[in-house]
Order: C-alpha cells, then structure tokens, then sequence
C-alpha cells in the first residue's frame, strides 16, 4: 500500500527521546519530484555526501535523488571526511576529500559551509565542478550566505522537517533571496497560522513509530516554527514557537532538558541553557549557595555533561554573581526564567565566548566566567 511506510527517520531527540517518523513511499516520491524541479540541474550530476545517510535531507537530496536524475553518488566515511561527532571537523582532512571529489553538488549545515569558505579564503580551496550547495539544518545569517555568494559559491538555503518527507522550501537559481528560506516546494501548500506557526500540508508523515496507528498524511503538519511569508513570496522563518535551541551543526536539543540536568546538581541554583544557531552550547549559571566555589560548579557541569550527547554538553559557562530574580526582572512573579532578558543582560558575554578567535583560542575547555 501506497500509505504503508517504507523509511522510518528518526527525529535528533530534542527532548532526550528520539521518536521514529514514518513516512509512506508517496511522501518520498513527491519530495524527490518537486525537489527535482527546485534545484535546477542537469541529470547526471556529482554529489559528495558529507552528512551521515542517518539524516534525512543527505538521504533523500544526497542519495535518492542523484539516482533518480541518473548521477554519481560519492560515499567516503565522516572519517575520511574528517568529520567526528556533532562538532568536530578536521579541515584540511576535508579539503583534501573535497578536492579529490571533483563533486558539482553538497548538502552543509551552516558549520560546514563557514569551514568552506574558511577554506577557499585562506588556503585556496577551489572547487571549479561545484554548481549547488544546499545549505539547511540550521539558522544561516543572511550576511554568511551574501558572503559566500561572493566567494562565487552556488549556496541556497532550504527549510524542512522530516515529518514532511525533509525539504519544503527551497531557494534555487531562479529565485533566491538571502534572509529567506526560499519559496515553497510545488508539492506542499504552506501556510501561516494567526499564532505566527508555520504549517505545512499535502505532503504528511504516517505518524511515529510505536503510536497507536493513524493515517495522518492528509493532516496539516504544524511545524513549532514561527514565520512569514515576504512581499516576493519568499518564506522568512524567524524563531522556534518553544524553546528549542538548532546548533550550528543542525542538532537540536531542548535547553528545559539540559537545564532540569543542571538543576538537580546541588552546587547549581538556576540555569538557563544559550546555543541557538552557535557551534556549542553556554550555560548561566547561579550558584545554589554563596559558599559554593567555581570550581564546585566546574565539576557539576562536567558530571552531567558524561551524561548528556556531545550536541547537548555544556562547552562554556558564565557565573552569575546574582540570582535571578523578579526584583532585577530576570524572573517572572511565579518564578518563569525570562530567557530573552537573560540573554540581552549577558550579551556581551556571549559574544565573547562565540567569536571566532576565542573559540579557537580556548576549544574544547569547558570556562568559568564570573560576572
């Protein structure tokens, strides 16, 4: 049956849980057909897959559809990519996989797309074959896209869910605009909820693995994803309806997770988890008690971070001197953390450990600062 799964694809596990989608073989057929017609390529194309095939989009756009359009695909372990984990890149590793490639398309999250133009900028990195790289997975700034269209790379930011079969905007050759996650796929209809919360419909998941079964494929899908479209048409995603953080590397995790981590460690008072859009993730943190030492805190991070995915660790911590309260207007009446005030109060902060020279100055260490 047509509406009978035959890939399941799992979600990252934003809350700790990582739920099975199931999508029907119709739901692939349409993706790879309107994604055909989206990219705006000849058939025949070479196509380096640098994501893991456990990812969808890879799967799909990386795999699936380079058959389709009779291409060459090209298989090389993350290894050899020297890629390791959610966050490790080894670059000149990558440079020299690139190269040897010869490959005329690639699918990045905005990491490797920054490690690319890093590449061609400073080492001389030239990829004459490349034609299309796909650049989703994560928030991507409309000045790092205007600068490696400047570099004279072929970049088109996209938009999906895997509960949508992956891609469901695209911006292609035709129609790109910086800032935007392109215009809507030909086999999905997208719409914008009063509340601001993109949905999406015509091209559904079959539900999740272990649910009661249900046909959901005629059912909109409302993505969590708060957006707009453009006076050109053109779909602007703009903030997650909840709190979940998308590194970098196109990873999600929850921050109420990791904090309720953080939380039952008894050196720690209050948290509040920062990372979206950035290499790794920052805590602020309150200590429980005055008598308790930086150090102390150290070692709780580091004992919850065994227990927490590499995507989800703790990388940098800042320690606040004051508890956050409804006096300084860092808490609500009944106790709500207001993350936006939190996050503008420690901005400079932040913008320290996320600049690109102290990151490289310090990777790896996980930093106490005191505030």
């Amino acid at each position: 049956s047509k509406r009978m799964p035959s890939k399941i694809t799992y979600t990252s596990g934003s809350t700790g849980q990582p739920k099975g989608v199931c999508l029907a073989p119709s739901v692939i057929d349409e993706t790879l057909q309107a994604l055909s017609e989206a990219v705006e390529q000849p058939d025949g194309i070479t196509h380096l897959c640098t994501l893991p095939l456990a990812t969808l989009l890879e799967n799909l756009a990386g795999v699936y559809l380079p058959l389709l359009k009779g291409g060459t695909i090209i298989l090389k372990t993350q290894a050899e990519l020297g890629i390791g984990g959610s966050s490790g890149l080894d670059v000149q590793i990558w440079a020299e996989a690139l190269a040897e490639s010869r490959t005329e398309s690639l699918i990045l999250t905005p990491e490797l797309l920054k490690a690319l133009m890093f590449l061609m900028t400073h080492q001389g990195l030239v990829l004459e074959s490349l034609r299309f790289v796909a650049v989703g997975g994560g928030k991507v700034s409309p000045e790092l896209l205007e600068n490696a269209t400047a570099l004279g790379l072929p970049v088109y930011e996209g938009y999906g869910l895997s509960e949508c079969g992956s891609v469901v905007a695209l911006n292609r050759p035709s129609a790109n605009k910086a800032g935007t996650v392109g215009k809507p796929l030909a086999h999905v209809n997208v719409s914008i909820a009063e509340d601001g919360e993109v949905i999406v419909s015509g091209n559904a998941y079959s539900g999740y693995l272990g649910e009661v079964p249900s046909d959901k494929t005629q059912q909109p899908v409302a993505t969590g994803d708060l957006g707009y479209f453009d006076d050109e048409g053109f779909l602007v995603i703009n903030g997650r309806k909840k709190n979940l953080i998308i590194s970098s590397f196109g990873r999600n995790v929850s921050p109420e997770w990791v904090e309720a981590k953080l939380n039952a460690s008894p050196a720690i008072g209050q948290v509040i988890v920062v990372g979206d859009g950035q290499p790794y993730n920052v805590a602020i943190i309150t200590a429980a008690m005055q008598n308790i030492t930086p150090h102390q805190v150290e070692d709780a991070v580091r004992l919850i971070n065994h227990s927490l995915p590499d995507y989800a660790q703790i990388k940098y911590v800042i320690l606040s001197v004051q508890p956050f309260t409804p006096v300084n207007g860092l808490l609500t009446a009944n106790g709500r953390l207001k993350r936006e005030v939190i996050i503008d109060t420690y901005q400079e902060n932040l913008s320290l450990h996320y600049s690109q020279e102290y990151a490289l100055t310090h990777k790896g260490l996980l930093h106490i600062e005191g505030k």
